[in-house]
């Protein structure tokens, strides 16, 4: 599930779990999020503050690495574009038009 929920969300780097104070995250999801621990105390009228857990994405997708390109990558990349390429090449004999006389 989360695998899924990183994949779909690019652009989501963390997932974050909030439960009431006295609730304690249950397997599997006790392995796959760690607690956070709270900076300030906050006003909260309506009891004791909940526990926030993270799940990092780097924990189901590990990061990619892009980097720039280089010369000998033509070799290696011609094919793929040629082979997914709508434009196609003029054959070598087409016909000749025809005298309109």
């Amino acid at each position: 599930m989360l695998r899924t929920a990183f994949t779909t969300l690019a652009e989501v780097e963390c997932i974050l779990l909030a439960l009431p104070a006295d609730a304690r995250p249950f397997a599997p999801l006790k392995e796959t999020f760690e607690p956070l621990q709270r900076l300030t105390g906050g006003d909260n009228l309506s009891g004791a503050p909940p526990s926030v857990s993270a799940c990092p994405r780097a924990l189901y997708l590990p990061d990619l690495l892009v980097r720039d390109a280089r010369v000998e990558d033509h070799d290696d990349l011609v094919p793929v574009f040629n082979a997914q390429s709508e434009v196609r090449a003029e054959p070598s004999s087409s016909p000749s038009p025809s005298p309109s006389h």
